[in-house]
């Protein structure tokens, strides 16, 4: 077998696993317009480099270089410099245990302290005004799909899923042994594209922020802990304030006006206090 012949081989099972090599045509570098964005449909087509700076939202509504603002980033920065696998992840493990515990509530995570219906709900269970999703869905596609396979429990969620517990040490284990294999991954190789972070962007009176996304945010976020400063993203929601009636959660009554518009501005000014889970 040749080399080209090997070569085929190997692009055509790595396509075979959901895996892309196709030369992506990135638009230019949006820094510094609004413009562009308010351009976009929703295609979520569309690719760009963005900066990993001060502009960049964690899902928590604060700046990615406000390390000590989030339990994920700070846990991260703890335990980065460590190359053996079993003491990165003691560390992540030790550092976000100490930053996160259960009794938050979805009233503290959105800052709605007089919704009583949020304060008997747990932080995890707080849905954005502007995402696609109700609460309801968002609690069901959380547990079924994202905690029962992270912890390897979806026989358990079957019988049980209210015995789920994202607070558990089997649950930050988990997120450390991500965090190591991309980690070391990007220190060795770089930032790969074959399957590109998703991004939100905020709009307000010809402004933008940027926002993480489900898809992605553990590879954003080592990057930036590893001193990355420009990465390749796919452009997911555009979330534009102008908008706010049309929005999911505040079209079906769970957010009024006045408080979708609240959490907006808290998440656009980077002083949000979203789900720590």
């Amino acid at each position: 077998m040749t080399f080209l012949s090997i070569k085929g081989y190997l692009r055509s099972f790595a396509i075979s696993r959901g895996y892309s090599f196709s030369k992506h045509a990135l638009a230019p570098n949006p820094t510094n317009s609004a413009a562009y964005f308010y351009n976009l449909d929703y295609s979520h087509t569309h690719i760009t480099r963005i900066p990993i700076d001060n502009n960049l939202l964690t899902y928590r509504g604060r700046s990615i270089k406000e390390i000590s603002a989030d339990p994920y980033l700070s846990a991260l920065a703890s335990a980065s410099s460590l190359k053996n696998k079993r003491m990165f992840i003691n560390e992540f493990v030790r550092t976000i245990s100490s930053f996160v515990s259960p009794g938050r509530t979805a009233a503290d995570a959105l800052q709605l302290p007089l919704r009583r219906d949020l304060q008997v709900l747990p932080e995890w269970c707080s849905v954005l005004p502007w995402e696609l999703l109700s609460v309801e869905q968002w609690r069901s596609m959380l547990i079924s799909s994202y905690y029962s396979k992270r912890l390897n429990l979806f026989a358990r969620y079957l019988t049980s899923p209210e015995k789920i517990n994202p607070y558990a040490i089997e649950f930050w284990q988990s997120h450390a042994r991500q965090f190591y294999a991309i980690s070391s991954l990007i220190a060795k190789h770089g930032f790969y594209d074959h399957s590109l972070p998703v991004v939100n962007v905020l709009l307000k009176d010809g402004a933008f922020k940027l926002m993480m996304s489900c898809s992605g945010n553990h590879r954003l976020m080592s990057a930036s802990i590893l001193g990355l400063t420009e990465v390749p993203v796919r452009i997911g929601n555009i979330i534009d304030l102008a908008r706010i009636s049309y929005w999911t959660n505040v079209q079906n009554g769970y957010y009024t006006i006045p408080e979708a518009n609240k959490i907006f501005l808290d998440y656009f000014s980077m002083a949000g206090y979203g789900s720590y889970i």
